[in-house]
């Protein structure tokens, strides 16, 4: 490509993104905005906020005994295949 088409693309380029931190900074600003409009017992609210991550642990069917088991016939399948 030719030196033209280089500064166009990179014109181009520069212009989405410089429109990208534009929309970024509006949106930022209006949540910002959001905020302030806020009684201080929702800020408060807010801040005291916790969020309590659960992780379910699958205990229901013990397969521990046959674990091995099955690890092994599938080594053996994969050796007659070989």
């Amino acid at each position: 490509m030719d030196e033209k088409h280089k500064d166009s693309i990179r014109q181009q380029i520069r212009d989405q993104v410089n429109e990208k931190k534009k929309a970024f900074r509006e949106e930022k600003a209006a949540w910002q905005a959001r905020l302030d409009g806020l009684s201080e017992k929702d800020k408060k609210a807010l801040e005291e906020l916790k969020c309590i991550k659960y992780y379910p642990k699958n205990t229901t069917p013990d397969l521990s005994q046959v674990k091995v088991g099955l690890l092994f016939l599938f080594l053996a399948c994969m050796m007659k295949f070989d």
